[in-house]
């Protein structure tokens, strides 16, 4: 199941569904209190005491509802915290481990990334699942007083949600448009932030700040187009919404009244009742969009979620005899690091590597314990070809002022 909550406490999720049908509740009150009272008054039924008595009990009701309300808001945000330490966590799991992903995506995931993810995913899910129960519970209770104007209610709601499928796939370019740009807006931020030294020596500053505004301005320039799709998508679902699921449902109980069919009362309590009938569709709709525009970036961090530490492979082994590197090289886009890399080590041998700066040695001890493949080359460990396997276990190195020990 692609959603974030199933990395929540399931105990949580439980009170928050209970919780949520209690907050869910408070329009009910006000639509019952609301038929009670204008049909006494209509019909001269009972008396100014009981009209107070039930305003009273109403009032009461919705007070309890609303203190109630402080400590599910309180489990949502708390909620959000858990999904939000689980998942960072598998990510620097991920990223420490796996180290495909350059140290600016990975920045750029845990940060911009997650903090997306957290607005327009986590909060999303949450609340669709309390604006679904709001629906459920307005509509028993509608069909329970009246079932025609329900009808009519419910069958005017589904009109909103063909018209939103139109328009998820533009969202979703859009979305994908911006984070692409969102990253390489980070990563200019990055690179100018860390060259800044370098860049006062020739004097060039303006031309660092142009590129990095240029950078900024396609970003929000992006941002402002996605935000603009999801806002007017929103306002035409929400006049369809309007028309379909108001006006019209209003006119046709306004008619049921003038027949004698149906009191002022309970007219009133159906109208009362259409917010959410209307309000939950249309903002589970905009939210299903907002969701969906988090796809590109869920996928990867479904692969941080998916990921598995290979304890087997870091065992560390009792038997070690020797280990070789023949004719290692490797390469990276337009340069190449080291090439015809040979040595031996034997059991207790210490070895020291001393190279200049930007050589490639940490490139090369990342090769030894199989982080990254050679170019060519391999790497044998007891006589046995372990390239690009990780035996992080079976060397100690310590890395210091630029020379690196080895110690097998």
């Amino acid at each position: 199941m692609n959603t974030s909550l199933k990395y929540a406490p399931k105990w949580k999720l439980f009170l928050y569904i209970f919780l949520a049908i209690i907050s869910s509740l408070g329009n009910v009150v006000i639509a019952y209190v609301t038929k009670i009272m204008l049909n006494s008054a209509q019909n001269h039924q009972g008396s100014v005491q009981l009209l107070v008595v039930t305003a009273t009990i109403g009032s009461l009701t919705l007070i309890a509802i609303m203190f109630i309300n402080f400590g599910f808001r309180y489990l949502k945000n708390d909620i959000i915290q858990d999904i939000n330490l689980n998942l960072k966590k598998h990510i620097v799991t991920y990223l420490i481990y796996n180290q495909k992903d350059s140290q600016k995506d990975g920045m750029s995931l845990l940060t911009n990334d997650m903090k997306q993810v957290e607005t327009a995913k986590i909060q999303n899910e949450l609340l669709v699942i309390y604006q679904g129960i709001t629906f459920i519970i307005a509509v028993s209770v509608g069909l329970i007083n009246s079932w025609l104007l329900t009808l009519i209610f419910m069958v005017t709601t589904l009109i909103p949600g063909f018209i939103q499928k139109f328009f998820t796939k533009n969202i979703q370019e859009k979305s994908k448009i911006w984070e692409d740009n969102n990253a390489i807006y980070t990563q200019k931020v990055s690179d100018g932030l860390n060259g800044a030294k370098t860049v006062a020596l020739y004097d060039v500053q303006p031309v660092l700040i142009r590129k990095i505004i240029n950078s900024a301005s396609n970003m929000e320039v992006a941002l402002k187009k996605f935000n603009y799709t999801q806002g007017a998508v929103g306002e035409l679902i929400l006049a369809i919404a309007n028309v379909f699921s108001f006006i019209i449902p209003f006119l046709i109980g306004a008619v049921l009244m003038f027949n004698n069919q149906i009191g002022a009362g309970t007219l009133v309590m159906i109208i009362q009742l259409s917010n959410d009938f209307i309000n939950p569709v249309v903002d589970i709709f905009q939210r299903y969009n907002a969701i969906k525009s988090t796809d590109s970036i869920w996928s990867k961090v479904s692969e941080a979620l998916n990921f598995k530490i290979d304890d087997s492979a870091n065992e560390a082994t009792s038997d070690f005899n020797s280990l070789k590197v023949s004719n290692l090289s490797y390469e990276v886009p337009n340069k190449q690091l080291f090439d015809n890399v040979n040595f031996d080590v034997k059991p207790r041998d210490k070895v020291l590597l001393i190279a200049p700066s930007g050589w490639g040695k940490t490139t090369l001890l990342s090769i030894l314990l199989g982080r990254i493949a050679p170019s060519s080359g391999k790497v044998e460990i007891n006589q046995v070809d372990e390239t690009g396997k990780s035996y992080i276990r079976t060397f100690h190195i310590l890395t210091k002022n630029h020379l690196f020990l080895m110690i097998a």
